[in-house]
Parts: C-alpha cells; sequence; structure tokens
C-alpha cells in the first residue's frame, strides 16, 4: 500500500475511514511478511464496533463478513462526499443497452469508489407479459452473486443432488420464472389470468466476481448445510451465455479462479479455510496454488507450513467445503 487511497478518504462515513486504514495496516503487514496478532484483532474489532453481530468470538459467516467488510470500505473510499437526491429514471424508446447506463452512471453518482470499480457488476431483471409482450427492465447493481444449488425431484421430496456444476447453480440463477398477476387490469380483463415471466441476467462484468455458493439453510423449523459438491473451473469461467447484452471483447466475460473460501464443518460448528494463487510463482513461469490446509493426502507441504499443488488444480475435488470462489476477469492479466 502506497497510501494513495488516503486521498479518497471519506471522513463522513459511519467510521470516518477507520476502517479504511485498519485494512491498509492489515495489508502492508501482510505484504511486509510481518503480520501481527495485534494488527489482525484491530481490523477484526472495528468491524465489531461499527456491526454487534461480529463482535467477540462466536462463529460467524465468512460470506456476511466480507459483504459488511467491502461495504464499509467502500464508504470509507467513497469519492461522491455529497449524495444527490433521489430521482426517478423513466425510459421509453432506449434500448437496454441504454437504459443499463443510465442506471449505472446513476449509481455511480451515488457512491463511487476504488472497491465498486473492482467488485461492482450489474443485474438485469426482464419481466414481460404473456398477453401484450410488454416488457419492464430494472437494474440493481451487486458486489457479489449468492448462488442457490440446485435441487431434483425424488419420489416424496425434495433432495439435494450429491454433485452439480457452478454452470448448474448459474442456469438455475438466470432461469425464467413464472407467476400470475392481476396487478393493473380491469375489471373485463380480471377475469383472463395474466402470467408475467421474469428473467434475470448479467449486464455488467466485474473487474473481481465474488461467487456465494449457499450451502447454509433456514426455515422455520429446519437449519442445515448442504454438503454438495460443486464443480467450477480454473480458467476460463464464461458468462457469456448469461447475459443478454451484445460482448465486443470475450476476454470481458471469462474470469479466472484465484482464491477459495472454505467452511469445513457443521451448523453447530466449524471453522474456515482458504485457497489463493501463489502469483509470486507464476511470475516464476509456473501457476502454483498455496492453501493454508491440504484435503489431499497427496498435497505435498513446503517448510512454511503451507500446501501446493500443480498447475492441474484438481477442480473435482470431492469435498463440499468450498463456500466462496473469488475470480479475476481474464482481461486483467495475471
Amino acid at each position: 500500500m502506497n497510501g494513495d487511497y488516503e486521498q479518497d478518504l471519506n471522513t463522513k462515513s459511519k467510521t470516518k475511514g477507520q476502517l479504511a486504514k485498519a485494512y491498509a495496516d492489515l495489508v502492508s503487514s501482510a505484504k511486509s511478511g510481518n503480520v501481527t496478532r495485534s494488527v489482525v484483532s484491530d481490523f477484526k474489532s472495528l468491524v465489531g464496533k461499527c456491526n454487534s453481530q461480529f463482535i467477540g468470538y462466536g462463529q460467524q459467516d465468512a460470506q456476511e463478513f466480507l459483504r459488511f467488510a467491502i461495504d464499509g470500505l467502500s464508504a470509507d473510499l467513497n469519492r461522491v462526499k455529497i449524495k444527490p437526491k433521489f430521482k426517478e429514471l423513466k425510459f421509453k424508446t432506449e434500448t437496454k443497452e441504454e437504459q443499463s447506463e443510465k442506471w449505472w452512471e446513476y449509481f455511480k453518482s451515488i457512491e463511487d469508489s476504488f472497491i465498486t470499480d473492482l467488485f461492482q457488476g450489474q443485474l438485469m431483471s426482464n419481466t414481460e407479459c404473456h398477453l401484450c409482450g410488454h416488457q419492464s427492465l430494472a437494474f440493481d447493481n451487486f458486489m457479489d452473486l449468492s448462488l442457490s444449488l440446485p435441487k431434483e425431484e425424488s419420489k416424496s421430496l425434495y433432495s439435494r443432488t450429491s454433485s452439480v456444476t457452478l454452470k448448474d447453480c448459474l442456469s438455475e440463477f438466470t432461469s425464467e420464472e413464472k407467476f400470475d398477476s392481476d396487478e393493473g387490469t380491469n375489471e373485463k380483463a380480471a377475469k383472463k389470468a395474466r402470467t408475467l415471466r421474469n428473467k434475470m441476467s448479467i449486464c455488467r462484468f466485474p473487474q473481481l466476481l465474488v461467487i456465494h455458493l449457499k450451502r447454509f439453510q433456514y426455515s422455520s423449523w429446519r437449519r442445515d448445510k448442504l454438503n454438495t459438491v460443486v464443480k467450477f473451473p480454473v480458467n476460463d469461467l464464461d458468462l457469456s451465455r448469461y447475459t443478454e447484452v451484445e460482448i465486443d471483447d470475450t476476454s470481458k466475460v471469462k474470469y479466472h479462479l484465484y482464491g477459495i473460501s472454505h467452511h469445513s464443518g457443521y451448523m453447530s460448528g466449524g471453522h474456515y479455510f482458504a485457497d489463493i494463487k501463489n502469483v509470486l510463482a507464476m511470475g516464476r513461469g509456473t501457476t502454483e496454488t498455496t492453501r493454508t490446509c491440504s484435503l489431499k493426502p497427496s498435497f505435498s507441504t513446503n517448510q512454511m507450513g503451507t500446501s501446493t499443488s500443480s498447475s492441474a488444480y484438481d477442480v473435482d475435488i470431492n469435498v463440499s467445503t468450498p463456500y466462496v470462489l473469488f475470480y479475476y476477469r481474464s482481461d486483467l492479466g495475471t
């Protein structure tokens, strides 16, 4: 960290820029190889002060912690010091690309930071009436994609498949949904059933893509963790099939994996560990993956106590621990 972030510090945010400073200290310590317990503790304590959910040492959800930290850092580094008044955007003949651009500009007028530069993408929801064919578009920005694990029908109940692919999860996320609505109909038209079709798609692709696999399920009568194996690619995750806008550069819809956050255990208890791509090793002409904990006996352990695997990182490792996946867009290089 060279301190360039300080020019964007927002002293009017909830933490008045303190969260960004604490994170900068943490990253600087990590880069120097001198990560002290106090530096990590200071960052964790500050997050806890901002959100009581993260106070203490109880088990917390890594994805929830990540989202809160990213949102907090974005607020601390928001270049917009005075937010504009709310305005309603109305469209008549604009194309979906033009509407996307207008909404993107509007969101950036509210929040524009180094964090949003990296992590923010845009979703488009397309709702269409089957009677008249009218389409209504809605746009929303995202910092991560939370994907459900697909279900399969059994004779008596819903059961989870033992193995799915990331493609299956993305396909379910963008699949068409149908629902009935009588909103906006008059008495004569009310006699006709009105079916609406809704489809979600990715409209803008972030530089860094965070994918959250929704393994924890909650209901009024049950809490459970899904131990489904999810197979995912290390290189060339292609998202072109999940968009409805024209793509002029395919490198902007392809991603390479650089990190995995794992959860091992159950709802009642467990622990987190991570796989991280070794960029320094890549600079020596290899694509080594460094992990904090070995999942396979075949992995070798180096003198630093971490485990390494070859460039042929086995994406079907037959475990259900991957929880959050981190990808970088291919046009960014390595």
